[in-house]
């Protein structure tokens, strides 16, 4: 059962370096649009939404080197666990990388609000923001679901990032538009709006990794059924104490030590079973036996 659960943790990584990858390729492929288009219409808003794009290829392509590191499995004497955490590092990379975007694009809806220049509406302009939303919604469905595959809080952050870039570019189609007919400026209204949810999502991306980083705890919920499955089972007396280690993503132990009644001996391959299974838990049992009745 552990070799294939080592098989099936091996895989994901694979399958979730090869989906950065693919984001990554989509992402320069953008930029080179982006910035031919901006180029060729002489436009320094077109050309730094490129910018953007090749921001999200570098940070992708981050992702790719770390899952590759991953999924190598090396370890040593120094990482005796390997480079499972890097998981971690990358996801909290795309949250700040995020939270700095936002405050970003926060002073430039502030700044378009109190000083209202004027935008020369182009066809292309709209055309290439246009495809900009849909290609970045498109992405944005693309980390999604596989995010609800592979519970991974890289493509978690990847997906919030891509809202913000929906949420940027969206602003500037609605600049675009809204200068053409009216003279309120929408675009500054709805990127102020933007970039505050970004910013609290950012942060609260941020404080998630930073937690998982430094070493969060076991779910309390997880916690709790573990206890209550063992405790349910006939000659444990009573649970001494629960540890817990996270080296990365199906690479987490937990450690129990189990008081065991006089005469009783555990069948512990049922106990472990039930916590990989259940749990994605590798586990580690200490028995003690119990002298009174």
């Amino acid at each position: 059962m552990i070799e294939e659960f080592s098989l099936s943790k091996k895989e994901r990584n694979k399958r979730i370096m090869l989906i950065m990858l693919i984001a990554t390729i989509f992402n320069l492929v953008l930029f080179g649009a982006k910035l031919y288009v901006g180029l060729a219409a002489s436009s320094v808003s077109v050309i730094s939404d490129s910018y953007n794009s090749l921001a999200d290829s570098l940070v992708t392509a981050v992702a790719v080197l770390c899952f590759f590191l991953i999924m190598k499995n090396v370890k040593s004497k120094r990482l005796s666990h390997g480079f499972g955490r890097l998981e971690y590092v990358v996801s909290l990379l795309i949250a700040v990388a995020m939270v700095i975007i936002g405050i970003t694009f926060l002073f430039r809806s502030l700044d378009r609000f109190a000083l209202s220049s004027p935008i020369n509406f182009k066809w292309l302009y709209f055309g290439v923001t246009v495809g900009a939303i849909v290609s970045k919604i498109a992405l944005a469905i693309y980390y999604k679901c596989f995010y609800n595959k592979y519970k991974s809080d890289v493509l978690k952050c990847a997906f919030y990032d891509s809202l913000l870039d929906i949420g940027v570019s969206t602003m500037s189609l609605i600049g675009l538009v809204s200068m053409r007919y009216i003279s309120l400026r929408l675009d500054a209204v709805f990127g102020i709006i933007v970039s505050i949810i970004m910013l609290v999502g950012g942060v609260i991306l941020c404080k998630n990794g930073f937690i998982k980083i430094l070493g969060a705890s076991l779910d309390d919920k997880a916690k709790e059924e573990i206890e209550n499955y063992i405790l349910e089972i006939e000659g444990v007396k009573e649970i001494k104490f629960i540890s817990f280690d996270d080296y990365g993503e199906n690479e987490k132990y937990i450690t129990i030590e189990i008081i065991v009644k006089k005469g009783y001996d555990l069948k512990v391959e049922n106990i472990f079973e039930y916590i990989l299974h259940t749990h994605n838990l590798y586990s580690r049992l200490n028995l003690l036996k119990c002298e009174e009745e």
